[in-house]
C-alpha cells in the first residue's frame, strides 16, 4: 500500500460527511465494532451519535489504517492505545468469537505472531494468559503450533535467571506438564539440551536416557565417575529393587576386565550405614545379583566397601529359621564359592564368627581365622594351625575314620590338652568301628618318640589312653604292628627321672610275635614271667563249691563237693583241689555233665587231710590228672 492511497486518520475515525448520510447505520455498526475491539464501553457508541474523541487512535506506524472485519497488513509494528485510568482491572483489547471452531485473535508475523509484555512491577503477572473457560474435557488455555521442520510450538525464554517454562497445577488432580506424542510417534517424547547438544531424553517408548540420547532400557545412565548418585536422608533406601517373580530386582554388569557390577559404599563414619541392600519378595527372587561377564581380569559381581571403623562392606541377614545371610555359590567345579582376601600387610583376622550380644555394639568373637590362616575354634587368638578351646567331638557313619592328621616334619600331627580332671583331651567314640585310630609313616596320633598313641593323665585314678567297647563283639583297644614288624607291638612302661633327664622303664611287653613278657623287657617264650606268679584261690567253707573259668585252686575244709568247670572252657586250663580239713573228712571232686576224669564218669574223692588233685583240660570233655597227693606225700 502506497502513502498516496492511505486515508487520513480523521476520515477513518469519524468522517463528518457520513454521519447524516444514507450509510449512517452501516458506519455506526463499524464504529461499534472498533470500539468493542479496543475496549471502549458501549456508552460511548449509541444509536444516535458517536463522538470523535471517544474512538482511540488505531493505526499502523507506517500510516496504514486498522480496518475492523478485514485482514490487516503492516510493514511496521501496529499500535493501539487505550487510556483506562484508575486501578480497575480491565482488558486493553478484548476479542470474543462465538464460532465453535474460530479463534479470538489470529496473529501472523514474519518473526513473531504475538508479542506480549507486562511492565507492572508486581509479581506473578503474566505477559500472556490463556484461559480456556469452556467446560469441555479438552479445552486449551494456550496452544502453540509450528509447521516448520525445526520449529517450536511454545517457547519459554528467561533472561533474568528465573524459570523459562513452568507448568503449574491449580488443582490437586491436575498434571503440571504432559508431553503427548503422536499415536505413531517416531522420535523422543522429550529432550533436555544444552544448545543443540542432547544431554538426556525420554524416548518414544518412555525410556529415560540420563546423559544418554538413545536409551535401550527403561533407565539408561551414562556418566563418569558415577553413573547415578541417589541420596536418602530419611528412614528408607536410596535404591529399592523388588523382584516379585524369578527376575532380578537389581542387576549389575561389569563388562570391562576390572569393572564392578554393583558397588555399595557406606560412607558415614558412624551409625549403621549399608553399602548395598537388596530385597526380593519372590520365593526364588534375588535381592542383589552381581554378574561380572568379563572372561579375564579381576571382575567383581558385587563389591561392598565401607570406610567407617565398624562399617560393613556387604551385609547379609536371615530373618527366619533356615535362612542364609550370605551364600557363596560356584557354578563351575573349578570355582571358589567364598574367598576371604586380606591386604598385602594383613594385621587383623581374615575371618571371624561372632555372636551379637547387644544391639549397636560389636559382636562377641567365638572363632576366627587369623592373618596366618590359623583356625581358632572357640578361641580368638590361635597360636597353632588349629587351636581348640573345649571338647572336640567327631562322628562318621563310614569306616574311613573321622579325623585324619599327618605331619611330614618332626612335630606333632595332633596335640591336645585338657585342664579338667574329668574331661579327656581327646575322646573318640564310634558305635561300630574305631573310636581313635592312629596311622602314619612313623607314629599314628602323637608323632613324637616311639609311640603310636601317647596319652597322659595328671589326675589320680584317671586314664592316659582308654579304649571302651560299645558292643559285646567289639574290641576296646587294638595295637596293630606293621606287615614285617621288627619291634614290640605293645610296651607297658613308667616314666622315671634320672639326672634331670626323663626316660621310661619298660615293665612288660608284647613282642612282635605276640608273646607276653610280664615284668620283663622281652618275651623269649610265649609267656615269660620276670618274677613270681600267683593264682586265684577259693575257700569253700561248709558249702559246696562250683568252680568258674577264673578259678585255679579250691581249698575245702569240710565234707563238701567241689564241681569242676566244663572241660571245654579252655584247652590246657589247669585246676587244683585240696582237702584242708583237720579230721577224717571226705571232699568229693565232681565233673560236669558230659565230662569225664581220665575216662571215668565217677567223681574222685579226697579222704584225708592234705589230699590233693591237679587236673588239666583237653579242651573238649576230658580232665586229665597231672598229679595227686596223699596226705603230705606227693604222688605223680
Amino acid at each position: 500500500m502506497s502513502s498516496e492511497s492511505k486515508p487520513s486518520k480523521s476520515a477513518l475515525i469519524c468522517p463528518e460527511s457520513t454521519i447524516e448520510s444514507a450509510n449512517r447505520r452501516q458506519f455506526i455498526r463499524k464504529a461499534a465494532l472498533t470500539a468493542a475491539a479496543v475496549g471502549v464501553g458501549s456508552t460511548v457508541v449509541s444509536n444516535a451519535v458517536m463522538k470523535r474523541s471517544a474512538i482511540p487512535e488505531s493505526s499502523a506506524s507506517d500510516g496504514c489504517p486498522v480496518i475492523i472485519g478485514e485482514c490487516n497488513f503492516a510493514e511496521q509494528a501496529t499500535g493501539i492505545t487505550v487510556c483506562t485510568g484508575g486501578t480497575t482491572s480491565c482488558y486493553a483489547w478484548k476479542v470474543f468469537n462465538k464460532a465453535k471452531c474460530g479463534s479470538g485473535i489470529f496473529a501472523c508475523g514474519l518473526r513473531t505472531g504475538v508479542f506480549a509484555q507486562t511492565t507492572a512491577a508486581a509479581c506473578c503477572l503474566p505477559a500472556v494468559k490463556g484461559y480456556a473457560k469452556g467446560g469441555c474435557s479438552h479445552s486449551i488455555g494456550v496452544c502453540g503450533q509450528s509447521n516448520s521442520p525445526n520449529g517450536i510450538g511454545v517457547r519459554g525464554f528467561n533472561v533474568g535467571g528465573g524459570v523459562a517454562l513452568e507448568g503449574l497445577a491449580g488443582n490437586a488432580k491436575s498434571i503440571p506438564i504432559v508431553a503427548t506424542g503422536d499415536k505413531c510417534q517416531s522420535v523422543n517424547l522429550q529432550n533436555w539440551q544444552v544448545g543443540s547438544t542432547i544431554k538426556s531424553v525420554v524416548n518414544k517408548n518412555g525410556f529415560f536416557g540420563i546423559n544418554n540420547s538413545s536409551p535401550d532400557s527403561p533407565l539408561t545412565v551414562n556418566s563418569s565417575p558415577c553413573s547415578a548418585h541417589l541420596d536418602c536422608y530419611v528412614v528408607g533406601a536410596a535404591i529399592h529393587g523388588i523382584s516379585t517373580g524369578i527376575d532380578v530386582a537389581i542387576w549389575g554388569d561389569a563388562c570391562s576386565p576390572s569393572g564392578i557390577g554393583v558397588q555399595g559404599y557406606a560412607k558415614s563414619k558412624c551409625g549403621c550405614g549399608i553399602g548395598v541392600a537388596g530385597r526380593a519378595a519372590a520365593c526364588e527372587g534375588v535381592g542383589v545379583y552381581g554378574f561380572a561377564t568379563a572372561s579375564k581380569g579381576a571382575t567383581r559381581g558385587v563389591w561392598g566397601a565401607s570406610v567407617s571403623p565398624g562399617g560393613i562392606g556387604v551385609l547379609g541377614q536371615a530373618y527366619v529359621s533356615g535362612g542364609v545371610g550370605v551364600q557363596g555359590f560356584s557354578c563351575s567345579p573349578c570355582g571358589v564359592p567364598i574367598v576371604a582376601l586380606g591386604g598385602f600387610c594383613q594385621r587383623n583376622n581374615l575371618q571371624e564368627w561372632q555372636i551379637l550380644v547387644c544391639e549397636g555394639k560389636p559382636g562377641e568373637v567365638k572363632s576366627v581365622v587369623n592373618k596366618n590362616g590359623f583356625f581358632g575354634i572357640n578361641n580368638s587368638s590361635p597360636s597353632k594351625p588349629l587351636t581348640v578351646c573345649g571338647a572336640v567331638e567327631f562322628s562318621q557313619t563310614s569306616a574311613c575314620g573321622t579325623l585324619i592328621a599327618s605331619n611330614a616334619g618332626s612335630g606333632k600331627a595332633i596335640s591336645a590338652s585338657s585342664s579338667s580332671c574329668t574331661s579327656p583331651a581327646i575322646c573318640g567314640t564310634n558305635t561300630h568301628y574305631i573310636g581313635i585310630q592312629g596311622r602314619g609313616g612313623t607314629y599314628g596320633v602323637y608323632g613324637s618318640g616311639l609311640f603310636g598313641v601317647y596319652g597322659t593323665s595328671f589326675a589320680q585314678c584317671a586314664y592316659g589312653v582308654q579304649g571302651v567297647a560299645g558292643a559285646p563283639c567289639t574290641v576296646p583297644l587294638i595295637a596293630i604292628g606293621a606287615l614285617k614288624q621288627n619291634y614290640n607291638i605293645t610296651e607297658f612302661a613308667k616314666m622315671v627321672c634320672c639326672s634331670g633327664t626323663k626316660k621310661t622303664d619298660v615293665l612288660s611287653v608284647v613282642n612282635k610275635c605276640g608273646w607276653l613278657g610280664l615284668g620283663a623287657t622281652s618275651a623269649p617264650t610265649t609267656l615269660h614271667v620276670g618274677g613270681s606268679v600267683s593264682a586265684k584261690v577259693a575257700n569253700t567253707g561248709s558249702s559246696n563249691y562250683c568252680m568258674g573259668a577264673s578259678d585255679y585252686a579250691v581249698f575245702a575244709c569240710s565234707p563238701v563237693t567241689v564241681a569242676l568247670p566244663k572241660a571245654g572252657t579252655a584247652k590246657g586250663m589247669m585246676v587244683f583241689v585240696k582237702n584242708t580239713s583237720s579230721g577224717s573228712v571226705t571232699v568229693t571232686v565232681a565233673k560236669c555233665s558230659g565230662d569225664c576224669i581220665e575216662g571215668n564218669t565217677a567223681p574222685k574223692t579226697l579222704t584225708k587231710q592234705w589230699d590233693g588233685l591237679h587236673l588239666i583240660s583237653n579242651g573238649t570233655h576230658r580232665w586229665v590228672v597231672l598229679g595227686s597227693s596223699i596226705g603230705d606225700a606227693f604222688v605223680s
